[in-house]
């Protein structure tokens, strides 16, 4: 996604990252990663929780979300879900970038 923040700027739309760590160690990979767009802290799973992603199976137990892509219209209706199976689990950047031209035209 950080090489494609242009596109997707470019589609008049953000992306928001959200992470179960603790708000200092998200700005610390935020930084370590040199994401241009916001990784947010959510260590009480609020976030995580009502989008379904927590992930309960995590083999090492820790608390944290799976992978997860949504698309949010303006009036914040989920147009685009896609929950990954693993850490490398991911959307297509392509077929996020169609998706949304469809949400944004």
């Amino acid at each position: 996604m950080r090489q494609h923040y242009g596109e997707f700027t470019a589609l008049n739309t953000e992306i928001i990252a959200v992470s179960s760590d603790a708000p200092a160690d998200a700005i610390a990979l935020a930084e370590r990663l040199a994401l241009p767009f916001p990784l947010l802290s959510d260590v009480d799973l609020a976030v995580i929780n009502a989008y379904g992603v927590f992930h309960a199976d995590e083999p090492r137990g820790r608390r944290i979300a799976r992978v997860a892509e949504f698309i949010l219209d303006r009036a914040g209706t989920i147009r685009y879900a896609y929950m990954g199976e693993d850490y490398n689990d991911r959307s297509a950047v392509g077929e996020l970038l169609d998706r949304l031209k469809g949400v944004t035209e």
